[in-house]
């Protein structure tokens, strides 16, 4: 089995509500790797409206979230 895993460089961009540790990060690249590999996942959120490929990292979920 192989997954289809997104690769992101930091954003020069930044969002107009700023908080502290707050990290931006763009998408650049696609990659294959065998599910094998994988540890966890992340919860990716848009950073707007627009399919600009800017997202906000949430690391924190619910403990019945699967992630």
């Amino acid at each position: 089995d192989i997954a289809l895993v997104r690769n992101h460089e930091y954003s020069k961009w930044q969002p107009r509500t700023k908080w502290e540790g707050c990290t931006v990060l763009e998408e650049k690249s696609y990659t294959f790797v065998l599910l094998k590999y994988l540890i966890h996942g992340c919860h990716l959120i848009p950073a707007s409206e627009k399919d600009e490929g800017k997202y906000y990292l949430n690391d924190l979920v619910d403990s019945d979230a699967f992630v």
